[in-house]
């Protein structure tokens, strides 16, 4: 007599193996779609912070032992090349320039290297609200780690525009949470674009420096510069250079030079407009101006008193001043 089961058994263990076949298919096509995983030809992160589902920032492709973003030229250097150079060996002094919540910028042998803050008040502060959750703890590094990358992909895709810093080197390991210590971003550097700088420059250099900031944020669209301060440009080549790109986004039907018909763009556009009002022209516009430029800097005051300044209004005016200027 035939074991009872034996025939249902195998349909079942049949039925299993299909069911399952079929699931891990469509599993693995809407996991591509969605997005952490992809292959095409390489092994590709898809999340979107890497650019998968957004035209403006590039891919991040899996090549040997790292993680290199698809546009990168064959000149800016990789893992290996900062460990060939030992730009962290102990003969190469790292002097601590920035300092921010998610990220750490040093000075070493002439370039500034950017790495992730594992003391930052950011990761510090979810690492503790995470407790013993383990995929939190994953979230907490996963994130600082996205935004580090952000970064790289902003860069690259900003090389070509002046007043954009030159990427000498990135390194994205692997195992980006395991070795998250490993990740940098390797620049040139200059001389801090602060209060003593502009002050000892000439009304003339200070113009031209506004006139370069909103020349190169007019290129960048649409890319947004959101929070601006002096803080975030140093001086490279005589020139202002946009050096941190955390609060950088991308607005693709946001004119901030044309905000006319989207109510929450003009708003964007007014509050950049103040931004760069109150970091480069209040007080050291008015620092030994010539007489021409008078009536335009009390036109521009009176926008900004009124609350009806916006990136027209400041790229006009600074246009007219330089006129003035030649």
């Amino acid at each position: 007599m035939l074991p009872l089961y034996e025939p249902s058994s195998t349909k079942v263990i049949f039925f299993t193996l299909i069911f399952g076949l079929i699931f891990a298919t469509v599993f693995y096509k809407n996991f591509q779609k969605v997005g952490h995983y992809q292959s095409n030809n390489f092994r590709t992160i898809g999340r979107n912070i890497f650019g998968s589902q957004n035209p403006a920032l590039p891919h991040l492709i899996h090549a040997n032992d790292q993680w290199r973003f698809e546009n990168t030229n064959d000149s800016i250097g990789d893992c290996n090349f900062i460990q060939d150079t030992q730009l962290f060996d102990a003969l190469h002094p790292e002097t601590v320039i920035g300092r921010g919540w998610n990220k750490k910028t040093l000075k070493i042998n002439q370039t500034a290297v950017k790495k992730l803050n594992l003391k930052g008040v950011a990761l510090v502060q979810c690492l503790n609200e995470a407790g013993d959750d383990f995929m939190k703890e994953y979230n907490c590094i996963e994130n600082a780690v996205y935004k580090l990358n952000k970064e790289v992909s902003i860069l690259l895709a900003l090389q070509h525009i002046p007043n954009t810093p030159k990427l000498l080197a990135y390194c994205i390991p692997y195992d980006f949470i395991a070795d998250a210590h490993k990740l940098a971003i390797v620049t040139d550097i200059g001389t801090p674009l602060d209060n003593l700088f502009l002050i000892q420059s000439n009304w003339e250099t200070r113009l031209q420096i506004l006139h370069e900031i909103i020349d190169f944020m007019e290129r960048i669209q649409p890319f947004i510069l959101q929070d601006l301060r002096r803080q975030q440009f140093m001086m490279i080549d005589n020139k202002p250079v946009y050096i941190d790109f955390d609060d950088v986004t991308i607005e693709e039907n946001c004119p901030i030079f044309n905000a006319t018909d989207n109510e929450s763009c003009v708003q964007v556009s007014s509050n950049i407009a103040r931004r760069l009002y109150e970091e480069f022209v209040d007080e050291f516009f008015w620092l030994g101006q010539p007489k021409y430029a008078h009536q335009h800097l009390e036109e521009l005051k009176k926008s900004y008193a009124g609350n009806h300044l916006d990136m027209q209004t400041l790229k006009y005016t600074v246009k007219r001043l330089n006129q003035n200027l030649l």
